[in-house]
């Protein structure tokens, strides 16, 4: 009889199993908390890798474009340093990269052009433009959009009219002004 009591008295003051409705609403807020915090660096981490990989292609063009004009330079064949200006830079690349939509006269409008290399053949201009821009901050004309173009040095310049009479080289150089990350 003790026994029964005492289990009596046992159960009475047990807790019953499971979750109460005010922990369990809790323990949902966390999880949608951390699952919030989850995806936020997702894409994050997605926009920093887009900032990558453009500059990774632009780094290989700087370098290809580089090492063509020395060939050029040790060759003695300076003069040819100005075709550069006229030239598709992705034409300097052994293979082109996988987002390189081709060259344009003008831009495709709309997600199509999102994420993607461009040639414009008129400007003679090298187009990338943003996808990922939670964190870019674009010029004013195309906010996202980041352009390139091929820069002669001068080395000599003619005098009177200013042209330039011999080419000291040439630079890959940004065109439009933007902040990514900055």
């Amino acid at each position: 009889m003790r026994r029964e009591a005492q289990a009596l008295s046992g159960r009475a003051h047990r807790r019953p199993h499971g979750f109460t409705r005010l922990e369990l609403a809790v323990a949902v807020a966390m999880i949608c908390i951390l699952i919030a915090v989850l995806l936020e660096r997702i894409v994050y981490t997605i926009e920093l890798a887009e900032k990558a990989d453009m500059e990774r292609t632009v780094a290989t063009l700087r370098a290809s474009l580089y090492l063509q004009a020395a060939s050029l330079i040790a060759q003695g064949r300076q003069h040819e340093l100005g075709l550069f200006a006229e030239q598709n830079p992705m034409d300097w690349l052994s293979g082109r990269p996988e987002n390189y939509g081709g060259e344009i006269t003008e831009l495709p409008v709309g997600n199509v052009a999102e994420k993607r290399w461009f040639y414009n053949k008129i400007t003679k201009n090298l187009i990338y433009v943003v996808h990922n821009d939670r964190h870019f901050r674009g010029g004013n004309n195309d906010p996202k959009k980041i352009v390139f173009r091929v820069r002669l040095v001068c080395e000599k310049a003619a005098p009177g009219d200013g042209q330039c009479e011999s080419i000291g080289g040439v630079h890959l150089e940004q065109a439009t002004t933007y902040s990514w990350f900055g």
